[in-house]
């Protein structure tokens, strides 16, 4: 079914990952979380939640519950926030597919 690719950035913390659709399974997010103490994070989790109304899409993953919200801005391209839970920070960026 596809890969989307995420790339989205805050102040001190970034998430560079790619988000894999197969036919049977939950989409899984792999990928890395920078974080701002200098150090990255491996990701390897389900996605947890994911809903679609519209043009909206939202989704939460990994054991910290990230929570990404976006819209959807052309049939290729999504604009996204993401916020950890554990820290009072909010990110953007884009969700695409990979070519």
């Amino acid at each position: 079914m596809g890969e989307w690719r995420i790339h989205a950035s805050a102040p001190s913390e970034s998430l560079e990952a790619t988000i894999k659709f197969a036919n049977s399974a939950a989409p899984q997010l792999v990928g890395t979380m920078f974080m701002s103490e200098g150090w990255g994070e491996p990701l390897d989790y389900p996605l947890d939640s994911l809903s679609v109304r519209g043009d909206s899409i939202r989704f939460r993953f990994a054991p910290a519950a990230i929570l990404v919200e976006g819209t959807c801005t052309s049939s290729r391209k999504i604009m996204v926030r993401f916020s950890p839970a554990w820290a009072p920070i909010t990110g953007s960026g884009l969700i695409e597919p990979v070519r």
